[in-house]
Formats: C-alpha cells, structure tokens, sequence
C-alpha cells in the first residue's frame, strides 16, 4: 500500500518470469525417464501455433470454409444416438463436436485411439477418461458417457460425451477483445470458480498441468467449468512430485520450464498467469511477447491492475519458489477472495472481527465501490454489492487501519464521495455514509483536513444546479452539527486555497 509495499509488487513480478536457465526447447526435451507432453502454442485457444512474425494463427471457428465439416465424423451422421450438428473444435489430440440427443445439446470429443503396441498413448486416454469420470464439482466439466466408434475412415475412435457450454473458452474472449478489458468483477467471479475446482482436484490428488483460459469454459450462466484433463496427473501421497515436462509455454511454471520436480503448485501458477492477462488490459499477443521475450515490460503491465488486493494476489500466485507459493486452499483466506465471498452473499461467509484489522480486505471492499461501476451499471446487484460494502466499512470505521487507509489512499475517500452523490442511492446506504463521514472527521484534525479538501475539490469543479449543489450543504451542516471542529477546519482550507466558487457552495447554510 506505501511506497515499500509498492517496490516490493514490482520487483516481485518483474522477477517472476526471470528464468535465465530457460531457453525455449524446454518444453520439447524429454528429462531422462520422462515423457514430454507439449501444448505449444501463443493462441489463449491452445491450438494455432505462433507465425513467424510473432502472431498466432487464428483458431479455426464454426462457420469458417471447411470447418464444420469434419474430419473425423461427417455432419448430421448419428452415433450412440447423439446427431452431430458442427465441429466446434479441432487439434492433435482429435476433434469436438456439437450433438443433439433429443433437445439437448453435448459436446463430443472424439479421439483416435493408438495401436495397441503404443501402452503409453493408450493409458494417456484411459486416464483421461477415468480421471474426468471421477470428478464430480460444479465448475469441472461434468462428463456424460464415452463409447467406441469409427470415424469416416474406419479407424477406431473412442468417443466422450460432456455437457456443452454455449459460451466457449475465455480464451475465445481473449481472442474477440483486443485490449482484454473485462469487468473485475466477472474475472473474480471466474477465479474464485476455478480456486474451488483447483482445490477440489489438488484435494483428490490430480495436478490439471495445463491451465489456461482455453481449458476454462463458460456455461449459460457465466458459471466457469474447468475442462481437459489430457495432460492431468495423479500423485498418490502427500509430498510426491512429478517431472514430466508438459503443459503450455506462455502459462506453464518456472520449475517445470527449468526440468525440475514439481507439484500441485504449478497448478497456482498458471492460474495466477491467466488471471494477470484478464486484469493487465493487454492485447494477447502483447501479453505473451512480454511473458517469454520481453520480460522488462512485466512490472508496467502489472501497474495497470488498479486493486491493490488482486495485485497481491497475483504476486503470491506467480511466485517463482513453488515452496513459497499460495496453495489452492489458502486462496480462499486471501482478502481478495473473500471480499467477493462476503459482497456477493455467499452463504458460508461471514464476517470476523479480525477484517478490520485487514488493510487488504479493507481496500477490497472499497475497491468494490471504485470498480463495481455505479454509473455504468445501475443493476440490483450492483446495488446490493455496494450497499453490503458501506455495511462492512461502517462496521470496522473505528479501526485506526482503516482511518490510515481512507486518509492515505486518496481516492478512497473521493469513492464514497461520489457514491453519496449519487441519485439512485437509497436512503439507508446514504445514511450510513454519513456515518463513516462523521466518525472519520471525529478522528482527528488530519482527517478532517483530507475531509475538507476533498470536499473543495469536488464543489470546485461542480457544474451549476447539479447534484452537488443540492446535496453538498447539507452535507456539510451535519458534518458541523457532528463536529463542530470541522467547520473552522473547512473555513481555513477554503481560504488558503482561494476556492470562491467551493465557498459559495459549501457554506452557504452556514
């Protein structure tokens, strides 16, 4: 939050992806006694190879010349009784397809199956099926049934059929924004999704290995599923460690890029990635350009996140020491996450005493007020959300760290200035602001002086009969009523500042 904090932020991310031992055929060696998995690509899709010129080859689309023409299955031909409709995805690993059985839709993944003489290639899909099977979670991709059959050129394929998200990847997103600018709030609501289906995997023993934004589908209802989980692992104890090297180079851990062992950590890692893409408001190809070649803009696309919550979160999420790194279940105790458990009314949330004390939980409860968007978003629920965090202020405004945080982050105050100002405010929120307004100016002459001068700042450049005008003195009447000090400090700051037009408004019911 102070300069140190800050300097801390940037040397942490800039050093993040600072693997001087990395050169870029890592990921296509073999250790010695491993097998080499790669998914090498700079398309968030997972599937178009990077051009020569450093751009990735768009990821073939249904309704492209060609595409929804399979390969594998041909259109409106009908196996184990699903109809297929269009392919909606294709790589080395076989082709998806969209089916009809009945009035449903599915998604149906087709895979060639190996010879018999290939026992890796063939235990690679019986793992994949039987590792889908057993997950059962609300934001993994629910599997339906698999079963064998041929494909247009008689070769024997296995078949699985999952549910099927209409909304794609948020890798299709990426692909569709070119500044990658997607609301906060929908991102956290993605990660804290993707959080319990990562802890739920870990828990079960399952590393995914390659966690990007084209393996997290969006189901009708924005709700996150995490999917493939061809390069998934199994590690039977506590403590065991693989080393494989797999995974996509643009997300994939430091301590696998470098061959060493790794675990459920790597896991974090690609996660923390996906989600400094989302909130970096960067192009995807600018992105991976300074993720694997041009490292020295890391620290200036990480200044553009403006929470300074979710800016702590990355960092313990990119940590380049596995050891050192968050685990899935402490995500959940990040003041981050649960700033969005508690405003979103999660049931298993409640507050603490201990939050107060919090500064992180703190400035992510007012951040919520900064970015949830009032005058871009006039919804129930964003009304909800902001009236459960002027509650939580209200609630812990006597704790001396929150005083120093509205008095030290400059445009805390100015946020609730603005939200007071707002005309669609109900009455209750508008009254407990009053009351963080009054206990802050109670404090001491600082806080009042900040009080005052932000008052003047936003009477100043107040246009003639708006808001401000109507709701700016009385404001300041109850203010003085409350504490009489902060009228003479009011007073003094308007003349030192020479603010004619603020002391015209603000004191005239004085």
């Amino acid at each position: 939050m102070g300069n140190s904090s800050a300097s801390r932020s940037e040397n942490s991310i800039a050093k993040f992806l600072m693997r001087e031992e990395d050169d870029d055929d890592a990921y296509e060696r073999p250790q010695s006694g491993s097998t080499t998995t790669s998914s090498n690509t700079s398309s968030p899709n997972g599937n178009a190879p990077p051009s020569k010129a450093g751009k990735p080859l768009r990821s073939p689309k249904v309704g492209d010349p060609f595409v929804d023409l399979g390969v594998m299955l041909s259109i409106d031909s009908i196996y184990h009784g699903y109809q297929i409709t269009s392919l909606i995805g294709k790589g080395s690993y076989g082709e998806v397809y969209l089916v009809k059985k009945g009035n449903a839709n599915y998604a149906l993944k087709v895979l060639e199956l190996p010879k018999t003489t290939d026992r890796e290639a063939v235990e690679a899909i019986d793992k994949e099926i039987k590792i889908l099977k057993n997950l059962k979670h609300p934001n993994i991709m629910q599997f339906i049934e698999e079963f064998p059959l041929k494909d247009q050129m008689d070769k024997s394929c296995v078949g699985v059929v999952t549910e099927y998200c209409q909304k794609g990847t948020i890798g299709d997103i990426i692909e569709k924004d070119l500044h990658v600018n997607i609301n906060v709030w929908r991102v956290l609501a993605w990660f804290t999704q993707l959080c319990s289906a990562l802890k739920y995997c870990h828990e079960e023993g399952i590393i995914h290995r390659d966690i990007k934004p084209s393996n997290m589908l969006i189901g009708e209802d924005d709700t996150l599923r995490l999917c493939d989980f061809g390069l998934a692992k199994m590690l039977n104890s506590k403590g065991a460690v693989t080393y494989t090297i797999c995974g996509t180079p643009l997300y994939v851990a430091p301590e696998i890029a470098l061959q060493r062992p790794y675990a459920f950590s790597c896991d974090i890692y690609s996660m923390g990635l996906c989600v400094f893409e989302l909130t970096c408001q960067q192009q995807h190809d600018l992105f991976y350009r300074a993720v694997l070649r041009e490292r020295e803009k890391i620290p200036g696309m990480f200044e553009k996140i403006k929470l300074a919550s979710l800016k702590d979160l990355i960092r313990k999420m990119v940590e380049p020491d596995p050891d050192l790194r968050i685990s899935a279940a402490n995500l959940f105790k990040h003041p981050y996450v649960r700033c969005y458990r508690y405003l979103t009314s999660n049931p298993d949330y409640t507050l603490t005493p201990t939050e107060g004390s919090d500064v992180y939980f703190i400035s992510a409860i007012i951040e919520a007020i900064v970015f949830e968007g009032l005058q871009n978003n006039e919804t129930s629920r964003t009304y909800s959300v902001i009236s459960k965090a002027v509650n939580c202020i209200l609630l812990f405004i006597h704790e001396q760290s929150v005083i120093e945080l509205l008095t030290k982050e400059q445009q805390y105050i100015k946020a609730l200035f603005s939200l007071y100002l707002d005309s669609h405010l109900n009455a209750t929120v508008k009254t407990e602001l009053s009351q963080i307004f009054i206990t802050y100016i109670q404090t001491s002459e600082r806080c009042r002086k900040h009080f005052a001068n932000t008052l003047i700042e936003i009477a100043q450049r107040s246009p003639e009969s708006s808001v401000e005008e109507r709701t700016l003195p009385p404001l300041v009447s109850l203010l003085s009523q409350n504490e009489p000090a902060f009228i003479t400090t009011l007073s003094t700051q308007l003349e030192f500042r020479d603010a004619p037009k603020a002391s015209k408004l603000l004191l005239s019911q004085q």
